[in-house]
């Protein structure tokens, strides 16, 4: 089965809806977000998500994605692998509440 879910970019802003999105960038972590909560995803977890050096633009990029997220969404974010990002942390090997 196909889904069209749709999108635009307008810098700074995140909103969803069933059938599309606004994202602030093009970047895949933002289309991401808004498709996990457009979709009622109750927490997303990410793996692998360990960052780039503080100097380095692209980190300063994804934080200012993840802050704009933040402002408009109670979706938890939780990062289950180590990371340079200011993300909620959990173990793989603890017990996550459902």
């Amino acid at each position: 089965e196909i889904r069209d879910f749709g999108m635009q970019v307008i810098p700074n802003q995140f909103s969803f809806d069933e059938k599309s999105c606004t994202c602030p960038t093009f970047l895949v972590l933002a289309y991401a977000l808004a498709l996990a909560t457009s979709g009622k995803a109750r927490r997303v977890f990410l793996a692998g998500f360990d960052g780039y050096d503080a100097d380095d633009p692209r980190s300063v990029e994804t934080d200012d994605i993840l802050s704009t997220y933040k402002s408009v969404s109670s979706l938890d974010v939780i990062a289950i692998t180590p990371t340079k990002h200011k993300l909620t942390s959990a173990s793989i090997f603890g017990r996550l509440n459902s």
